[in-house]
């Protein structure tokens, strides 16, 4: 049996729908509201499944309203109900939240119910107590024990507004920075309802598969707060993990190499936002600084297999990173392998011709030239 309140400032619209959803089995009407602050009071204390809100109020908008509701009562799922509007079913659409239109319709109410209801069944049924852990190294992944998780995001922007939350995860961000960087060139009476509907969006997408990771609307702030408490940043994790690295030592190396083959790609690679850049960057030199000392350590053993795979991985990561290919070319001539010294030396050159219009370092064509001389 699934409980539902009902939140409309039309009197008679009130009575409709509460009269089509008695028809509906099994659903248990907990509460009728007139005004959103009215329900917001006694949200907690009714619990519910399901609540239906029109989007046009006189005092508190829908999309708003349903911002403090879902915080109050993040179980709950919400369909919103409208009459025609532009703004509202276009953002309702572009995130696939749930809404029926006025008048109302049995079939569509009824359509709209089962739809929750299995969904609502779906994540009773499939709780899990695994560790879900975050990871934002090359893409976006959420994964539960070993699993990655399949959410569903309706929008590539939806994505974007997930990881630019958990990029400020515990600090407040407010209405402006988020439209600024996910909807910089909308109308901002747009911009605020894709907003309002794509958080909701998102909190769906992570009630659906159990992760529990609060968006909270402080009162009175015009902003979010994304808190971290069970779930794992890997990214931060990752950073404490590499910076705790002294010296590496034949006790510490194969810890060295595991961090170091933690970081699977930069920062959200996929994001071209100005908001990664710094990260990426300060993550990306601080990988490159200390893969640098793993495969300094490598020579030194004459772990030459190990080394030159280091060397070649940072080619990977940071493909314009000039001191990973002569230290290629380096491994590769003291191991006679003349025809990869010539490749290597062959791939920089073209591709910083290419992308960047230049020539490779006075260092590395002085030591190339060299060593065509020698052989």
């Amino acid at each position: 049996m699934f409980r539902a309140v009902l939140i409309d400032d039309e009197h008679l619209a009130l009575i409709h729908l509460e009269n089509l959803l008695k028809k509906l089995v099994p659903i248990t009407i907990v509460g009728v509201f007139m005004d959103a602050e009215s329900a917001i009071e006694q949200i907690t204390d009714l619990r519910p499944d399901i609540i239906f809100l029109d989007i046009q109020m006189p005092e508190m908008n829908g999309l708003e309203a349903a911002e403090r509701l879902v915080s109050l009562c993040p179980s709950a799922e919400i369909v919103f109900v409208t009459a025609y509007d532009n703004h509202a079913l276009e953002a309702f659409e572009l995130n696939a939240l749930d809404y029926v239109l006025k008048p109302l319709n049995m079939d569509r109410l009824s359509k709209t119910v089962n739809r929750i209801q299995k969904r609502l069944s779906y994540s009773a049924a499939n709780e899990e107590p695994a560790e879900v852990t975050i990871s934002m190294f090359g893409s976006l992944k959420i994964s539960r024990g070993s699993e990655e998780l399949p959410i569903k995001w309706r929008t590539q922007k939806s994505q974007v507004l997930f990881a630019l939350l958990f990029h400020h995860v515990n600090e407040f961000v407010s209405n402006h920075t988020l439209i600024e960087q996910v909807w910089p060139d909308t109308d901002l009476e747009k911009a605020r309802s894709y907003l309002y509907t794509t958080v909701y969006h998102i909190r769906r997408c992570l009630k659906q598969v159990n992760v529990d990771l609060p968006i909270e609307k402080t009162s009175g702030a015009e902003g979010y707060c994304m808190r971290l408490e069970g779930n794992i940043n890997l990214t931060k994790k990752w950073e404490q993990s590499i910076r705790s690295l002294d010296e590496i030592t034949p006790d510490n190396e194969q810890d060295a190499s595991e961090i170091i083959e933690a970081y699977k790609d930069d920062y959200l690679k996929e994001f071209d936002y100005l908001w990664t850049l710094s990260e990426r960057e300060r993550l990306r030199n601080l990988f490159i600084h200390h893969a640098l000392k793993l495969a300094a350590y490598y020579t030194e053993k004459e772990n030459w297999m190990e080394a030159l795979a280091l060397y070649q991985r940072l080619s990977y990561i940071h493909p314009y990173y000039e001191e990973a290919y002569l230290r290629q070319m380096e491994i590769y001539d003291f191991l006679g392998d003349y025809a990869s010294v010539e490749a290597r030396y062959q791939t920089i050159q073209y591709m910083l011709q290419q992308d960047l219009d230049t020539v490779p370092s006075a260092e590395i064509r002085s030591w190339y030239e060299r060593w065509k001389a020698r052989v």
